[in-house]
């Protein structure tokens, strides 16, 4: 069940962003939402977890970045 609900999410990706032309960004917080409700979490969970995947990642992205800076100098 889980394959089929992450199946579906990809598919509602692809159609906010090709179909009805979403923000990916926008898109992308949008399907994760969805996808974790349809895995059964709460409101509190879903929102720790994209905050948590955001969060992630621009940690990283900002440390590529601060590094380039640096290199720049």
């Amino acid at each position: 069940m889980p394959l089929i609900i992450i199946a579906a999410g990809v598919a509602l990706l692809l159609v906010l962003m090709i179909g009805f032309k979403v923000n990916g960004f926008i898109a992308l917080v949008l399907v994760a939402a969805v996808v974790g409700f349809a895995e059964g979490m709460g409101a509190q969970d879903v929102l720790h977890s994209i905050q948590n995947g955001i969060g992630g990642t621009l940690g990283g992205l900002a440390m590529i970045l601060g590094l380039a800076r640096c290199w720049e100098d």
